[in-house]
């Protein structure tokens, strides 16, 4: 399968703040709702770096967001649970929460300052996750059904 990383290959530009598109839909208003979430935790995150970076904001929203990862997740994965290709998902969901966690652990303990490179990462994997992951898996698993 050949992975395109960006819609109709235009590369979303990343020092912006994340534009919910209808490509970014899979199909299920639960989850595209989630998603759109993300993707406003992420803005929010980018407002707080671009105003001058305040540690326990930043602080705050990971924590958020890692709380909300979980749930996002565990509700995507009973929506999948058919799929036959879930536990490459599950592992795709947890190298996410992994490296968000080591974000705010390593935010937590010393004295870092939040890195633009740490908010590029995160819109990157979420926009390229919806597009090459969820979508693809929704729309196999809906094709499956209909099949039957």
């Amino acid at each position: 399968m050949e992975v395109v990383f960006f819609y109709n290959d235009e590369e979303p530009k990343m020092n912006e703040k994340l534009k919910w598109q209808v490509a970014y839909q899979v199909g299920v208003p639960e989850v595209d709702n989630q998603h759109k979430k993300l993707f406003e935790m992420l803005n929010k995150l980018q407002d707080i770096y671009e105003t001058g970076n305040d540690k326990s904001k930043i602080q705050h929203v990971l924590e958020e967001m890692g709380d909300y990862l979980n749930v996002h997740f565990s509700c995507e994965e009973i929506y999948l649970k058919n799929h036959p290709r879930i536990e490459a998902h599950r592992k795709e969901h947890w190298f996410f929460v992994e490296k968000t966690m080591k974000f705010t652990k390593d935010f937590d303990l010393n004295d870092a300052v939040f890195e633009y490179e740490i908010l590029d990462f995160l819109k990157r994997w979420l926009i390229n996750h919806v597009l090459n992951t969820d979508i693809v898996y929704f729309r196999e698993l809906n094709n499956h059904s209909e099949s039957l």
